[in-house]
């Protein structure tokens, strides 16, 4: 009966470890639904955590790429801006005129 008591708890505070969480009305009487419900529980959260290591193995594999640096860069001109969108410093061909 705590264990009807708990669940009753839980559905009411709307926390719901589990995807068919039974509410208030419907209560777990037998002991095959309550092995039922518990096995139905197991199967989707161990579904979740192979998900989740599916998806912390692809993270670790994308951030383990090598980092390709560029051999060299070249641009025909460099301007520095300050926050008023002035140029305080311009590197480049000279402006003509």
């Amino acid at each position: 009966m705590i264990f009807i008591r708990q669940l009753e708890l839980f559905s009411t505070w709307m926390i719901q470890p589990c995807f068919f969480m039974p509410t208030i009305t419907e209560s777990i009487t037998t002991l095959e639904q309550r092995v039922g419900f518990l096995e139905r529980c197991c199967r989707h959260l161990a579904g979740l955590l192979i998900a989740a290591m599916a998806v912390m193995i692809v993270i670790f594999f994308v951030g383990a790429a090598p980092n390709v640096e560029p051999a060299n860069l070249q641009v025909r001109k460099l301007e520095v801006m300050d926050e008023g969108g002035n140029v305080r410093i311009r590197l480049g061909k000279a402006d003509e005129g």
